[in-house]
């Protein structure tokens, strides 16, 4: 699948630069990846605002809370953005407090 060989690289990187296995996971679709969120199977997620907002609207419980919202510059007006949810074991607040917990996290993109 071509969007996990993308991502091998930048798995490669976090192995060699902080030592921890990494598993790249595609789900089907965001139906998929919202039900991994809530079933626990990650451990730190991006996922675009409208899968958020499916998963928040969902009305399910899930052990994740939101740790950072990347900006898009005020000029832009249909940028891409991003939120990082995480679960309660993920105490970072911002994203650099994350590289201290890194080795001990999952990460899952979509």
């Amino acid at each position: 699948m071509e969007a996990i060989k993308s991502l091998e690289p930048f798995a490669a990187h976090l192995h060699k630069i902080y030592g921890y296995d990494v598993t790249i996971k595609s789900y089907p679709n965001v139906h998929a990846f919202i039900k991994a969120i809530q079933k626990n199977e990650v451990d730190i997620a991006l996922i675009n605002t409208f899968g958020y907002r499916l998963l928040e609207a969902s009305g399910k419980n899930y052990p994740m809370h939101p740790v950072a919202i990347l900006q898009s510059r005020p000029d832009i007006k249909d940028g891409y953005r991003t939120a990082i949810i995480a679960g309660n074991q993920v105490t970072a607040t911002k994203l650099s407090d994350i590289k201290g917990m890194a080795s001990k996290l999952r990460l899952t993109l979509v």
